[in-house]
């Protein structure tokens, strides 16, 4: 049998045998390693193109990779995920719409395995779409510089990068800007003001990408569930946030594979790394009195991800909202305020190392569009 993966998450089939007791750990197949586990993507008979998706976790891991692919299952800011067998194709890859996912245990006397289902639609395979960036670009005056530069990140992996038109009658081949290196890939930059005129100010960008190359430079939120990144046998130990609504448990954490912002709202900090030859190094922040007071998780997408930070000064009191977000292949959040009020200069001083200079925020978001569309 073969192992699946949908999207980030890993489904191993066969590694956990019920009826023998037998268990083969299947290390390095996931961020989620030293998991047992077993899972099948079986179609329900409704409809065609309607998939239930089910199987069980077993191992230190299990409550935190069930609870991450049933987010994963009812995501409310990814449109389609991928689904493909892991080193061998199945009749199932392709592109799919999550819909539903739930999960509980197997015994109540066995915390450590847990099962988990949910359902699928399937939206088309490699042959029939194409993934793409859809954009909406809008000026965010803010105090760390007004650059006009509106990256939008896409693997360098990917093939057939094009334009395509808000009204999908017309391409043009595109050409990146600029290269950089992530942790897990390298990024291609296009500027979202580059496409030709007559192009519109809402364009596509319409590429083609392996499907196991899903989610390798994508944006992310994690939860650090009170761990450090990896444990004491190297695993990674942090599980990734699919909906608004998770309740985090640690810290949460913005990456996008360049730069990695954590925010520990009970000890009121801000910290932050970059991701440079190879390892990641910390970013001294500005020092002044203003502290994080409240980070509220708003979208844990792929294309970007936000979050509206509430900071403090610790010395009067008094408190500032702020937008945050964090882009494919940025080197630094996008900050601004919501309400268009002027930054407290100390709290600007604190953010200015990882704050991005453009004013310009494309709005990225991942989507599909049909190859006839082309």
């Amino acid at each position: 049998m073969t192992d699946r993966r949908l999207y980030t998450a890993v489904i191993p089939s066969g590694a956990f045998d019920p009826a023998s007791g037998r268990t083969d750990v299947r290390k390095q197949l996931s961020k989620l390693a030293g998991l047992d586990g077993s899972g099948d993507v079986t179609a329900t008979g409704t409809r065609p193109g309607e998939f239930t998706i089910a199987g069980q976790f077993r191992g230190k891991y299990a409550e935190l990779a069930t609870t991450e692919l049933t987010e994963l299952l009812e995501a409310d800011a990814l449109d389609t995920v991928v689904l493909y067998g892991v080193g061998a194709s199945t009749p199932e890859d392709g592109y799919y719409a999550p819909e539903r996912g739930s999960n509980s245990r197997i015994r109540p006397e066995s915390p450590g395995a847990l099962a988990f289902d949910g359902d699928l639609s399937k939206e088309g395979t490699r042959a029939s779409h194409r993934r793409a960036v859809g954009t909406n670009p809008k000026e965010r005056p803010h105090p760390w510089g007004n650059d006009t530069t509106g990256y939008v990140g896409v693997p360098a992996s990917a093939a057939k990068v094009q334009w395509l038109t808000y009204t999908r009658d017309d391409t043009q081949t595109a050409t990146a800007d600029d290269t950089v290196t992530a942790e897990f890939g390298d990024v291609d930059r296009f500027d979202v003001e580059a496409p030709p005129s007559g192009f519109g100010t809402r364009p596509y960008l319409v590429y083609d990408l392996p499907l196991a190359e899903a989610g390798n430079i994508d944006a992310a939120v994690f939860d650090t569930y009170g761990r450090p990144r990896t444990d004491g046998e190297g695993d990674f130990a942090w599980g990734q946030v699919f909906r608004s609504d998770h309740t985090v448990r640690g810290d949460a954490v913005l990456s996008n594979g360049r730069l990695r912002v954590t925010l520990d709202e009970a000890n009121q900090t801000t910290s932050a790394e970059r991701y440079t030859s190879g390892s990641w190094s910390d970013v001294a922040l500005g020092v002044s009195d203003w502290q994080l007071f409240d980070a509220d998780l708003r979208y844990p997408g792929a294309a970007q991800v936000r979050a509206r930070l509430i900071f403090e000064d610790s010395t009067s009191g008094d408190l500032f909202e702020l937008e945050a977000a964090l882009h494919r292949g940025w080197d630094d959040l996008l900050l601004y305020s919501p309400d268009d009020l002027q930054v407290p200069s100390g709290l600007v001083t604190r953010l200015d190392p990882i704050a991005a200079s453009t004013v310009i925020d494309p709005q990225p978001e991942r989507t599909l569009i049909a190859r006839s569309e082309l």
